[in-house]
């Protein structure tokens, strides 16, 4: 996205790490044309790997991962260090449904996390290789789960075009050591 007054993202070398991208709080990554490269729509299926070291000062309110459906809120968030699936402004779901299912995610650390979905299928996250949370089929995963936009937003509550830090916004600051993106579960 085009930050304008935000500082620019670089790449910094972590000593564990090396070199990574310093994410700034309201820019995000997103990748472009998307839907040429992953089964879109009602045909969705993909899987998602982040490798991450998320602050702990960045996990206070809902903090956006990855949208699917930008202009939407739904997505794949962290709230108060556990991941949450928004699924629309009717409801929101935890992995068990009671705002404590899914385990806390630690932070102050690289992490990899892996989200996947097939049609009409689950929703599953893991934390380093280990599962961590299942939305069971959920009833509209065209609009939920399903990839619908041009691009695949990260960190970013808005759109490639639009920024913003700050407020009910849901934008995030970290490190970025890679996405890669399949077009399978």
């Amino acid at each position: 996205c085009s930050p304008g007054s935000l500082d620019p993202q670089e790449f910094v070398n972590d000593p564990i790490a090396g070199t990574v991208l310093s994410i700034t709080e309201g820019a995000g990554v997103y990748i472009p044309n998307i839907r040429d490269f992953v089964p879109s729509l009602a045909d969705t299926e993909y899987t998602v790997r982040i490798v991450v070291r998320i602050s702990s000062n960045q996990l206070s309110g809902f903090r956006r991962l990855f949208n699917f459906n930008h202009g939407e809120d739904r997505g794949l968030y962290l709230n108060g260090n556990r991941f949450y699936l928004w699924q629309g402004y009717a409801h929101m779901n935890t992995g068990g449904g009671d705002g404590d299912g899914s385990p806390e995610y630690p932070a102050d650390s690289w992490h990899s996390i892996t989200a996947t979905t097939r049609p009409n299928g689950p929703f599953h996250v893991y934390l380093d290789g280990a599962s961590k949370t299942t939305w069971s089929e959920q009833p509209s995963w065209l609009a939920e789960s399903s990839i619908s936009s041009d691009e695949l937003l990260f960190f970013n509550d808005n759109s490639p075009q639009e920024c913003s830090v700050g407020g009910t916004n849901e934008q995030m600051e970290l490190l970025l050591k890679s996405i890669t993106v399949y077009d399978v579960k």
